[in-house]
């Protein structure tokens, strides 16, 4: 799995935040997926092309660069 930083503008992520910083970085090359339920046990090769531009967020957190986690639309959240 290769990841190249890459400059991302107008698409904010979840460090983007007040205090967040993120890095996006396009993603290509084979890596395993997987996938565990009670129904299935999927663990198979897919290869991501260069030329797909599969871009992700990236942060640091306790000195390691981490995918930046997941966060909700506005339109996902919880109402009362």
């Amino acid at each position: 799995m290769n990841a190249v930083p890459v400059a991302v503008t107008g698409h904010p992520a979840c460090a983007g935040a007040p205090g967040g910083t993120s890095q996006w970085v396009h993603l290509y090359g084979n890596m395993i997926f997987t996938y565990d339920s009670p129904e299935a046990n999927v663990r198979e090769p897919v290869s991501w092309l260069e030329s797909s531009y599969v871009l992700v967020p990236t942060v640091v957190e306790d000195g390691v660069r981490k995918f930046d986690g997941y966060c909700p639309e506005p339109s996902m959240a919880a109402t009362s």
